[in-house]
């Protein structure tokens, strides 16, 4: 019997207790007494009545619960539960009923109404139950004055503090106080909790109390029923517990207990225990086992060891629900319970046995319903179908058993109606007669590795199961064809493709549809209002979401994110009234924002990150947003704009909102239990969070979070952001925001994640942030921000990530800040900050270290950074180091990936860097390096990027053929040297070669054209000779400017060719421009300037769609450039140099018509960058005509045609600056 159905069996039979004899002799509940009340009685009946919307009582007989005394008329007993709706007030006519002796409110809705203290006027009652109806606040204390009380129930309601005081209710027999928010300890001294030497029935489970058991429970020797479970109870049981002699029913788990199992061998009258969830150690008493009327034993979730032992008697045990789960028991425990016949549940998972549980051992019990063998190894042979098992399991787990076939065992088990054998290795298709199975309801399948299932295509739609969960398989092809009958579907993480079928739409028992993480395209189904959970997350899903929401809709989560959904919003949405969970991010949904879902009085998370949203945020009237219950608003990455009116936060629900201890990002909209089954609804969300873009999976009951990064929202932040008291992350950055940061951000006092970020900030911190104790993560970087730090990070010992880069901070760099032990994350980089960093770190978390371009005058040693051995990032670019340090062996840590030391005036190669195995990116770019770079670099297993720009290196060491082609390396910059001779075979593996402005000579090597992986060479501003390798279609980006290059530009590039870039200007290359370039579809760019290329002017290039830019100028090119009718229509050229060559003819008057540069406008996502070369080009340049010097680092460039004039060069110059950007 469960717990709940003991409960109301119990508080029935108090019932009949709890009044007296000659009430009850003088009343009959069967009759309608109240033909017997008072005029006055009936008037104040009414009045009450009338105080609350009763639309839901019972009108046809409006008195019914209502009994009167026959020869008084005072009503002597009302009973009105599930009816009323409205406040209870202190004046309420209900409290004229002086002569009350029996009260059932049970499950009004008496939302936010306040316990009256009058009920203290009606002080006959013998029996109050207020069971769940809202109330919130204290139990007033004139409930003292009901001294005649005999039952008082006050169960799941919002009530607080600590235990009431009720000293003169000596009468009480039955207390239920579970389901509150009460706290507290239940100190003897000063609770009269064990003054209630009558009571038999105390339930306090489900509130808020701590600290160990009082001795003194033993002294309340009447109690049948005792519950104190899912409160913040700790230490030991005390052995007093033992004095309760007539205790049935004892309920302690989900606490903090320790110790050894309670004594409770004196208790021989107990028919359930359930101390699970605690961390009680030790063995079970054998005496627990012969308790004659134990019924159920739960003892799951400790750290019980030993063995269980259960006596051999002719009398067999009468357990028959036993729970043993979650425990450290050893031995052969399983044995044994084989001789408890009577045995209904059963659950044994997670104890790790070191053998594999042969399921054959329970065949003797035959009555049993469920059984629980999950996270146990099963023995193979003992799930085949001939099994003797008994015919009545109903519920059957073995959910991570390592099970590697489909058991078969099922087959027989036609009671079957829940099955879980999710989380095993389980491969192939599910067979086709699980689904015949006559009572199956609840399937879990999830976390195997099925592909597909065996029969029809409509193999599911005769099943009677009605909750199926397959998520995270290999299942692929079309969406099965569901049974009629289901209720919850969850197929998320699979590989199912195609459209999402519209029969689901027939499914009217349907709720939850959950097809997240595969790969279903077309449109959204247009029967979503059907359904209460929808999650189709992450597909490829494309037109607009329905717009077909029909009024009182019961959808509650709606998650399309991560989908090619375009249009707006449905207004329908407005329907739904019991919206909670709306997610729409990463799509191209173009709209305003939707103030008009304000109007849903519970959505509670609104996610429209990246999508095209645009306009203004905030109100038209200028006033608060006004979304009554919103937690979770996050609109990032999108094109809002406007400010933020000042009382834009007033109102919000996170400014009361109370928060759970996680504060993370899933929602848990409802727990739904199936036997014994338990199934969470959980929804993701995608948020900014802690400085990551992240997911995680933990479960979030009540949380805040605010992102409106990467807008354009400007002006400044309102000082109402500081009334949102629960905000546990807030993310304003990559914003246009101005002005100071608010000082009431100082009553965020919850706040863990503060990003303001790349906006226009400017003053100092508040003094108020350093008195958040629970802010963890503080990015305010890209700012101008000013001021000194102590006062924002003196005591913060929790602190995990700071970023104040790109400021101008000043003064010295807080001693403190480097022996943070929670530390994961620092960059002070660029800004005036001072000081000596000469001192021992003492920063065990810490991961990431950004000290670049600081004040720092002194050279820094290297080796105050070799305490820090979780050190992955560093980079200490713009500060002077010893040179001592640079070429000792200095003992890094073995994690450390990144290292940045450009502008370190390095000398010498650093040696300790040899050291680094785990190494990944390396800059040592605008340093002094000279000589040779040595051959051990070249060795390092795990070197992907390597940048040594702008040094005066001159050759490698070791062989040219051999050294770099068996490197990781695939990003390579060491352009701007003094690299002479031979170029060397490049790595393996390489993406982006950069070697300008350098003196290698010779050919280019041939090994280039094996490198399937090389997307960007810049070769250029070298003494390259020869011919051009003929691979150049399978390269992005090529760049060979200025070297000695002769022979034709090969005529190589295939129909597909990569190329969007190619420059080739200033060389001694001939022949024609290659015809086979019309096959490379995708360039953008092309200059062959100066140069002796002999052709005629190439009109067939404009069939390219992207060519922007055209560099011919001095060569030989030769006839007319107008085409033979019509204008030039290069569809979108904006640079066209052909200067300095033997064109002829005339331009006819159309030849700058359907140009794209006659109505160009800039483009947001391609802009170019037009600066002067560096000085040692500049001198190479100052030799040529060119009175214009441009440098294109992008690949869209600015609008115009720069016709028939000189233009020195159009050099395209991909270093690989974007590899570098950010890690950590």
């Amino acid at each position: 019997m469960s717990e709940s159905r003991l409960h109301l069996h119990f508080l029935s039979l108090l019932l009949l207790c709890c009044v007296s004899p000659s009430y009850l002799s003088t009343t009959n509940p069967d009759d309608n007494s109240y033909v017997a009340c008072g005029p006055h009685q009936i008037q104040a009946l009414t009045e009450f009545m009338n105080e609350f919307d009763s639309s839901h009582c019972n009108f046809s007989d409006p008195f019914n619960g209502v009994w009167c005394d026959n020869s008084t008329g005072a009503v002597t007993m009302l009973r009105l539960q599930a009816c009323l709706s409205g406040i209870l007030k202190p004046n309420s006519s209900l409290f004229k009923l002086h002569h009350l002796r029996y009260l059932d409110l049970n499950h009004n809705n008496f939302t936010s109404s306040s316990l009256p203290s009058e009920f203290g006027s009606l002080d006959r009652l013998e029996y109050l139950s207020l069971y769940s109806n809202g109330f919130v606040g204290q139990v007033p204390s004139s409930f003292n004055s009901l001294s005649h009380l005999s039952v008082l129930e006050l169960t799941r309601n919002e009530l607080t503090g600590s235990f009431p005081l009720l000293r003169n209710l000596t009468k009480l027999s039955a207390l239920s106080l579970a389901g509150n928010q009460f706290s507290g300890t239940l100190n003897p001294n000063s609770t009269s909790l064990f003054e209630f030497h009558h009571v038999r029935y105390l339930s306090l489970g489900y509130n808020n109390f701590s600290s160990s058991l009082p001795s003194e429970f033993g002294n309340l020797n009447k109690l049948e029923y005792l519950s104190l479970k899912s409160n913040d109870f700790s230490g030991q049981v005390p052995p007093t517990i033992s004095n309760l002699t007539s205790l049935k029913e004892l309920y302690l788990q989900d606490n903090q207990l320790t110790g050894t199992f309670p004594l409770v061998q004196n208790l021989t009258m107990l028919s359930a225990i359930d101390v699970s969830d605690n961390h009680f150690s030790g063995t079970i008493p054998s005496s627990l086992t012969t308790i004659p009327f134990l019924s159920e034993l739960v003892l799951s979730g400790n750290d019980f060891i030993g063995s269980i032992e259960f006596p051999n008697s002719s009398t067999p045990s009468r357990l028959e629900y036993l729970y043993l789960g979650n425990n450290h028991f050893e031995g052969k425990i399983i044995d044994p319970i084989s001789n408890l016949i009577n045995l209904i549940h059963l659950d044994l998972s997670f104890l790790n046995t070191s053998y594999p549980i042969d399921v054959s051992l329970f065949s003797s019990l035959k009555s049993l319903s469920v059984l629980d063998l999950s996270a146990n190894s099963i023995s193979p042979a003992s799930l085949g179908p001939k099994l003797d098992i008994s015919k009545n399991l109903e519920v059957l787990k073995l959910s991570g058993c390592g099970i590697t076939e489909f058991p078969s065992i099922l087959k027989i088990l036609e009671k079957l109606k829940n099955i879980d054998i999710s989380g095993n290795i389980i491969k192939g298709k599910v067979p086709e007669w699980l689904w015949k199975l006559p009572r199956l309801n609840t399937v879990f399948l999830s976390n195997n590795s099925f592909n597909g299932f065996q029969g029809p295509v409509d193999v599911l739609i005769n099943s009677s199961v009605k909750n199926l969960f397959m998520a995270r398989n290999y299942f692929e092809g079309a969406v099965p064809i569901l049974p009629l009958s289901i209720n919850i579907f969850d197929a998320s993480g699979n590989r199912f493709t195609g459209s999402i079928p519209l029969s689901i739409c027939n499914c009217r028992s349907l709720t939850d549809l959950w097809l997240s993480y595969n790969n279903l395209t077309g449109p959204i189904p247009q029967c979503l209002s059907n359904l209460t959970f929808v999650n189709l997350r992450k597909n490829s899903l494309k037109g607009s979401v329905p717009d077909a929401f029909y009024k009182n809709a019961s959808l509650q989560t709606l998650d399309v994110g991560h989908n090619r959904l375009t249009g707006k919003l449905p207004r329908s949405l407005k329907n739904c009234s019991s919206l909670e969970f709306l997610v729409v991010d990463h799509n191209r949904i173009k709209d305003k924002f939707p103030f008009w879902l304000k109007t849903l009085p519970n959505l509670q998370v609104l996610i429209l990150s990246s999508n095209k949203f645009y306009g203004s945020i905030s109100p038209p009237d200028q006033g608060p947003l006004g979304f009554p219950e919103l937690r979770i608003f996050e609109i990032s990455d999108n094109h809002f704009t406007g400010s933020l009116p000042p009382r834009y936060f007033v109102n919000w629900k996170a400014s009361s909102l109370t928060m759970n201890e996680d504060g993370d990002l899933y929602m848990v909209y409802r727990t739904t239990v199936y036997g014994r089954l338990y199934f969470a609804s959980v929804e993701t969300i995608d948020l900014r969070y802690k400085g990551l873009s992240m997911e995680q999976e933990m479960v979030l009951t009540s949380y805040a979070a605010i992102d409106f990064s990467g807008n354009r929202i400007e002006g400044q932040i309102p000082e109402s952001i500081g009334l949102l008291k629960a905000l546990i992350a807030l993310n304003f950055s990559n914003n246009a925001f101005t002005g100071h940061i608010p000082l009431s951000f100082s009553n965020l006092s919850n706040l863990e994640s503060l990003d303001l970020s790349r906006n226009s900030l400017s003053g100092t911190i508040p003094s108020g942030l350093g008195s958040l104790s629970f802010l963890a993560y503080i990015n305010v970087s890209h700012n101008q921000l000013k001021g000194d730090l102590t006062s924002l990070l003196q005591n913060r010992t929790s602190l995990v990530a700071l970023d104040v880069s790109s400021n101008e901070f000043y003064g010295t760099i807080p001693s403190f800040l480097f022996t943070m032990p929670s530390l994961s994350f620092l960059d002070l980089s660029e800004n005036h900050l001072s000081g000596s960093l000469q001192i021992p770190f003492s920063l065990p978390n810490l991961r990431v270290l950004k000290l670049s371009y600081l004040n720092i005058t002194h050279q820094l040693d290297l080796r105050v950074f070799s305490s820090l051995k979780s050190l992955t990032y560093l980079d200490l670019s713009g500060i002077s180091l010893t040179p001592t340090s640079v070429d000792s062996d200095i003992n890094f840590a073995k994690s450390l990936r990144i290292l940045l030391l450009s502008e370190c005036n390095l000398s010498k190669f650093p040696r300790f860097v040899k050291s680094l195995t785990n190494l990944e990116f390396l800059y040592l770019s605008d340093n002094r390096i000279k000589g040779n770079v040595p051959d051990w670099l070249w060795s390092l297993p795990h070197l992907t990027s390597l940048n040594l720009y702008n040094n005066s290196l001159t050759g490698f060491e070791g062989s040219l053929d051999h050294v770099l082609a068996n490197s990781s390396v695939q990003v390579l910059d060491m352009a701007y040297n003094c690299f002479n001779g031979s170029f060397p075979d490049p790595p393996l593996f390489i993406i982006n070669l950069s070697a300008w402005n350098n003196s290698f000579t010779g050919e280019i090597p041939l090994s280039t054209c094996n490198r399937t992986f090389l997307d960007v060479l810049d070769l250029s501003y070298n003494n390259f000779t020869g011919v051009i390798p003929p691979c150049l279609g399978n390269i992005s980006i090529v760049n060979l400017r200025k070297n000695k290059l002769q022979g034709n530009i090969p005529d190589e590039f295939s129909i597909g060719a990569s190329t969007q870039t190619l420059d080739l200007g200033y060389n001694q290359l001939t022949g024609k421009l290659p015809r086979s370039l019309l096959n490379c579809t995708l360039l953008k760019f092309v200059s062959v300037d100066h140069n002796r290329i002999d052709d005629t002017f190439p009109f067939w290039l404009k069939a390219l769609p992207d060519l922007k830019v055209l560099t011919l100028r001095s060569n030989r090119f030769h006839g007319p450039i107008s085409p033979p009718y019509g204008p030039l229509a290069f569809p979108k050229l904006q640079i066209l140099e052909i200067s300095h060559n033997r064109f002829t003819g005339s331009l006819p008057r159309n030849y700058f018509e359907s140009w794209t540069n006659t109505s160009l406008k800039p483009d947001d996502e391609e802009k170019i960058c037009l600066t002067e070369k560096t000085s040692s080009i500049e001198e190479v340049e100052e030799e040529e005509e060119g009175v214009l010097k441009w440098r294109a680092v992008a690949t869209g460039y600015a609008p115009g045609v720069l016709f028939g004039l000189a233009i020195g060069h159009v050099v395209a110059l991909y270093r690989p600056e974007w590899f570098f950007k950010s890690y950590g």
